[in-house]
């Protein structure tokens, strides 16, 4: 999985030079905006949408001209009387917005240089105002300093600056955390807009009952209190434009309080300064849904009936493009209107988990260990992979590199109700030719019966991939192992619930001919796997020390398909089974 921070990386290398390839140093450009689309995405994961990478902080879109102007305005000023709106405006502010020549500097800036991209901001700013300034609100705290996560990130959730700062209010890591946001290499919640939110209202609120000042209390937000703190004592100022005059902070942290009052003045009235016709844009409105680890979006869609990119905006924070393993239970925000149809759609949702291949050409200076790292795998795997125990390789080889890929499917109703009537229920999946003669001789069960509990109308007609709901006898020879078809057997009751008081009626099935059952003895030590998600062939054959061409033996698979919920049959190496015991393999 690539870490967060890589990508960033990855992303501000292209950001510097794309800066100074655009338009930005036109003196009436409308074109500096880095559109985050057209930004060379960095190296993800398979199958992970350019929805979930990082973008370009686009506030930091031509920051060398910005700057440059910012210095032409000479000595900083002292703040001033404070600014009540444009002549004849009903506009009222409650930050203390002031007017000299750097804040007028950066409304002239936002209204030509940047225009196209304060347009932009403009444009998504009623998808955050209502709920930031809600959270403001309920805090005490002016609603105007919602208009800061228009400067931090032109209100986009996804933005990463190039200290690394990410999502609307710009937190760093060890901040976010400290304000109990959650990040790591699944979820990064300075992704999550209320969650974000709440964040820096807390962090805000801090900071104003530290310094008394809300331009100094912003003005730490960016360059941190401590920064602060050390300032005003140091030159023994009283507010921010006394700092500000002194040289002891950057231009690009004393920027951030002029370019704040100027956003708020503008944003507050835009018409009133030439920003016309604004198509403001909206979020989906949402209710949230509890499901389990690993669930990616595809099924999120499948379940909840709707799109994946309508998904992937609303759960933004879920970096790795499903929710976490390591977590039991996890909520999602979902479409309103879909939790009752998902609910309904959940128990019957499938999860199949295979092991594909991608080729990795290697480059100049590149090692087994570098390309482990790339992918997130071992070097033994990526060996085992090759079939190959050789670390030494030549720049232009191919390595085949193993990558899991999920795919869902909902099983129909009959089928569920057939498997949820049974603790002993399987699902087969008909493959391509076969029939219902073929599938009762398989199973030992009466082809009258398949009809019945599956409810075929035409008993003759059979589609490859349909699923095929058995009840097997519950007796003493359930702990004999049916191998056939293994490949496509459910046998979970974590995926199939049923009735543990139930009992398969003996006029349902026919009793399984044990002279037909492969039969395992203690004396081989097997033992049943179940398959978790995010398990492949592979992974589970490095936990018994065995080979997934063994384990394709063990169980008759025919492909590398397995399905989380599935159990899979495992022989135990003696060291295995000593170490269990606590015994010493000599």
């Amino acid at each position: 999985m690539i870490q967060l921070h890589k990508r960033c990386f990855v992303l501000l290398a292209v950001i510097i030079g794309s800066s100074f390839l655009s338009a930005c140093s036109g003196p009436q450009s409308t074109s500096s905006v880095i559109a985050p689309q057209n930004i060379a995405s960095p190296v993800s994961s398979a199958g992970e949408s350019s929805d979930l990478i990082p973008t370009a902080n686009d506030s930091e879109a031509c920051l060398h001209q910005e700057l440059d102007a910012l210095r032409r305005t000479g000595t900083w000023e002292n703040g001033g009387q404070l600014f009540t709106g444009m002549p004849g405006s009903n506009v009222h502010f409650d930050f203390p917005v002031t007017m000299n020549r750097q804040v007028q500097m950066y409304i002239d800036f936002f209204q030509n240089e940047h225009r196209k991209l304060f347009t932009s901001w403009l444009s998504k700013s009623k998808q955050y105002l209502p709920m930031m300034q809600k959270e403001l609100k309920s805090a005490g705290l002016p609603l105007d300093l919602a208009y800061l996560a228009m400067i931090e990130s032109g209100f986009n959730q996804r933005a990463c600056s190039t200290a690394q700062a990410t999502g609307l209010w710009q937190f760093m890591t060890e901040t976010g955390r400290q304000y109990n946001l959650r990040i790591d290499s699944y979820v990064d919640e300075r992704r999550d807009a209320e969650k974000s939110t709440k964040a820096a209202v807390a962090m805000l609120g801090n900071l104003y009952r530290e310094f008394g000042d809300w331009n100094l209390a912003v003005a730490a937000y960016n360059a941190g209190p401590g920064k602060i703190g050390t300032g005003l004592k140091k030159y023994n100022a009283t507010t921010f434009w006394d700092l500000a005059r002194e040289q002891y902070l950057s231009l690009e942290t004393i920027r951030y309080v002029p370019q704040l009052m100027a956003a708020i003045i503008i944003a507050k009235d835009p018409e009133k300064y030439g920003f016309t016709d604004i198509k403001y844009s909206s979020l989906p409105i949402y209710e949230t849904l509890e499901v389990g680890p690993g669930m990616g979006f595809d099924g999120l869609a499948l379940v909840t009936n709707s799109s994946k990119e309508d998904l992937q905006l609303l759960n933004q924070e879920l970096i790795a493009g499903k929710t976490p393993v390591t977590d039991r239970k996890f909520l999602v925000k979902i479409p309103a209107g879909t939790r009752t149809v998902a609910l309904n759609n959940l128990p019957r949702l499938r999860s199949v988990v295979s092991t594909d291949y991608k080729t990795h050409t290697i480059g100049r200076h590149e090692t087994l260990a570098s390309i482990g790292k790339k992918y997130d795998i071992s070097q033994t795997v990526l060996l085992k992979a090759n079939s190959t125990k050789n670390k030494r390789f030549l720049a232009g080889q191919r390595l085949r590199i193993p990558v899991n890929t999920v795919h869902y499917q909902l099983a129909n109703d009959k089928v569920e109700a057939i498997a949820k009537s049974s603790n002993n229920r399987i699902l087969h999946e008909v493959r391509s030719g076969e029939t219902i003669a073929q599938i009762a001789g398989r199973y030992h069960v009466r082809p009258e019966m398949i009809i019945e509990w599956n409810d075929l109308k035409q008993s003759r007609k059979l589609q490859a991939g349909q699923q095929i709901a058995l009840r097997l006898p519950e007796t003493k020879e359930q702990t004999q192992t049916i191998t056939a078809s293994a490949s496509h057997l459910q046998t979970s009751p974590a995926l199939l619930p049923g009735d543990s008081n139930h009992h398969a009626d003996s006029s349902d099935v026919l009793t399984a001919h044990k002279k037909n059952l492969p039969v395992q003895t203690a004396k081989e030590e097997f033992k049943w796997y179940q398959i978790a998600n995010g398990d492949n062939l592979w992974t589970i054959s490095q936990k018994f020390r065995t080979s997934p061409d063994q384990l394709k033996g063990w169980n008759n698979l025919k492909s590398d398909a397995i399905h989380p919920g599935d159990r899979l049959k495992i022989k135990e190496p003696n060291s295995i089974i000593a170490e269990r015991r606590g015994n010493t393999v000599l």
